[in-house]
């Protein structure tokens, strides 16, 4: 990382972007960051988990062919299905999808709205979006057009959390606490 921060300082770059890198590499990273004064913005993907967070997969069906979870999508490895597709991750979008519903709200749109209104995500941070379709592009732009969601539905992201957060499927470094 050093010789990244040299290169910023002689003006090679302006910003600088991370992937897939674990929670723990990330917060040692922002640590360095701030120590050097510098700005952090975090660029959220991966908003619907691959679709997951969809609805559209459940957990005792052979997901559709074309998805990233197919079996032919897995032939590489499978590093989606295997992170996601677990019982527990099926449970959580259950409950997710339950309390949308409630409200009148797809599980999609509740995803994006969670992310942008309360995910802590704050100035100068971004959501990448996905789509295969214009029309899913629409739908995600206006999803994101939307305002915060009720406090009972942002409860029940919360109560979606603590059913997989034992699995450590999510790399959210606590290190992108705006405060600190």
């Amino acid at each position: 990382m050093m010789a990244v921060n040299s290169l910023f300082v002689q003006g090679k770059f302006r910003r600088f972007g991370l992937s897939n890198f674990s929670a723990p590499q990330i917060e040692e990273i922002i640590a360095l960051c701030k120590a050097k004064g510098h700005n952090i913005g975090y660029y959220a993907y991966g908003a619907t988990a691959s679709g997951l967070l969809t609805g559209k997969h459940k957990f005792d069906q052979e997901p559709s062919a074309g998805t990233r979870f197919s079996s032919a999508s897995r032939v590489n490895g499978g590093r989606l299905f295997k992170r996601y597709w677990h019982r527990e991750v099926f449970a959580a979008v259950d409950l997710l999808a339950e309390a949308a519903a409630k409200k009148g709200i797809s599980l999609t749109e509740a995803t994006h709205r969670w992310l942008r209104h309360h995910s802590g995500m704050g100035e100068g941070d971004a959501i990448l979006v996905g789509v295969s379709s214009l029309k899913q592009l629409e739908q995600n732009l206006d999803d994101l057009e939307m305002g915060p969601l009720p406090a009972d539905l942002v409860d029940a992201f919360e109560e979606a959390w603590k059913v997989v957060e034992h699995l450590q499927i999510i790399s959210i470094p606590s290190a992108l606490d705006k405060e600190g």
